[in-house]
């Protein structure tokens, strides 16, 4: 894959993932092993790209913030552990 190929498929990662949580933030579920880990993170699943996008909604100021997009094919639990999102 191209650079050029990598940044339109990158933003357009993004763009559906902002149209999609955008339309109802409550809908994607909290990713399970997170919440077990103590932390309310949704989940969102691009079956088209095969990536993952986990968000934060804020219920009180109706606020998403987008922390990581993440491939279905990687280990979500090492790949979160690399990252230091889990200790």
């Amino acid at each position: 894959m191209s650079s050029v190929q990598a940044a339109a498929f990158v933003d357009e990662l993004l763009l559906s993932s902002v149209r999609a949580i955008s339309e109802d933030p409550k809908c994607y579920r909290p990713n399970q092993m997170l919440a077990d880990n103590g932390l309310l993170i949704r989940e969102r699943i691009d079956i088209t790209s095969q990536y993952r996008c986990l968000y934060e909604f804020d219920m009180q100021t109706n606020n998403v913030v987008i922390l990581l997009f993440i491939s279905t094919a990687q280990d979500l639990e090492k790949t979160l552990y690399r990252y230091y999102i889990l200790r």
